[in-house]
């Protein structure tokens, strides 16, 4: 009986580990946002992203930043510029919240977690400031460098965004000013 014992606190402790291994692996996943152009530049120009979204939390109505776990979901719904955020460094100043906005109710209808639509949403309450400690890459689509090859004159509108080091092409991958 004492072995069985042992052996069960051993298995318990070796559960409580990879636990503990799966929530900090799970924090340094990176983080993704989608936006267009002129929406990034003024960000990189502020290096705050503002809380413009709301969503209902615990039964409040909360004001912050939609981000995903997903790179093909943000580039989809972005815009052309895809922010990679080091999710770490965001959880250092900043209050990070799972979000689902389909509910149990649709999640019972197919559009839960095995929904190829899922946003794989974390929501960060709101202003997140001093951006540029926290940016990974900032990946240009292919589609928004086929508009920069037709209007050269776009990058005066958006010089800010254009000049950062870490803008990224998807197209060449490589980093478009180093």
């Amino acid at each position: 009986m004492g072995i069985l014992s042992i052996n069960l606190i051993g298995v318990r402790k070796l559960s409580m580990y990879n636990f503990k291994q799966y929530l900090e692996e799970g924090r340094d996943a990176p983080l993704f946002h989608g936006t267009g152009n002129r929406a990034a530049d003024l960000i990189l120009k502020e290096n705050v992203m503002k809380p413009l979204t709301i969503q209902m939390i615990s039964g409040k109505s909360v004001a912050g930043t939609s981000l995903s776990r997903s790179f093909k979901f943000a580039e989809y719904f972005g815009g052309g510029i895809t922010f990679e955020l080091d999710q770490r460094k965001l959880t250092q100043r900043n209050k990070i919240v799972p979000f689902s906005y389909w509910n149990s109710d649709k999640q019972a209808r197919g559009m839960g977690a095995d929904n190829p639509n899922n946003e794989y949403e974390e929501f960060v309450i709101g202003e997140i400031k001093n951006l540029d400690r926290c940016i990974i890459k900032i990946y240009m689509n292919q589609y928004n460098e086929a508009e920069i090859n037709r209007n050269k004159n776009i990058e005066l509108y958006y010089p800010t965004l254009f000049s950062h080091p870490l803008l990224w092409s998807t197209k060449n991958k490589r980093f478009i000013n180093q």
